[in-house]
């Protein structure tokens, strides 16, 4: 499921064990997929990931960590547009060609890389005096991004065109500007 059709409403919270909470959605594991993202933080020593997501998704996960209820003191996922993710043994891992990938992951793997994947949120945690969700990677996709936009002909500086990566109308005076996600 998309993350923006997740309706806020059916989140399930169940007591768990030791200060945590379980979260589930309509009766299952709470899982959607996140926007296309950059990785902007390869693979993390402690298996984790950062991604840039959108100022949309970040208010979302706003309600939805509102919707949940959020506990003094939280440490969010998000900062701002950016994600912190967990992978860990059970996270499936898909090459561009969406084939499974079993081999190892080393330090820094994903960076720069644009990223596809689906969260699953299992439940609220208590560490060190500060509550969290607990959010994990259930699957990931990744290319190499060179040039994130369609490449068209024509480019800015010899007066106007369409950038040669972006694929939007620029002048060659005022610069070009990024097309907006959908």
């Amino acid at each position: 499921m998309i993350w923006k059709d997740l309706d806020l409403e059916k989140i399930q919270l169940e007591p768990g064990k030791n200060q945590r909470q379980k979260i589930s959605y309509d009766g299952k594991p709470m899982r959607f997929q996140v926007p296309e993202s950059v990785c902007t933080d390869g693979l993390s020593e402690y298996d984790q990931i950062t991604i840039e997501t959108t100022p949309e998704f970040a208010e979302w996960f706003s309600r939805l960590e509102d919707r949940i209820g959020t506990h003094e003191p939280w440490k969010s996922v998000m900062t701002e547009i950016y994600m912190t993710l967990k992978l860990d043994a059970s996270t499936q891992v898909f090459d561009s060609k969406r084939q499974l990938d079993t081999s190892i992951r080393g330090l820094g793997t994903f960076q720069g890389c644009m990223i596809k994947c689906i969260v699953e949120i299992v439940g609220l945690y208590y560490f060190r005096e500060t509550y969290g969700l607990t959010c994990r990677v259930y699957q990931i996709i990744s290319r190499e991004t060179g040039c994130l936009f369609e490449s068209t002909p024509g480019a800015c500086g010899g007066g106007g065109g369409e950038h040669p990566c972006w694929s939007v109308p620029c002048d060659a005076d005022d610069g070009c500007a990024p097309v907006e996600d959908q």
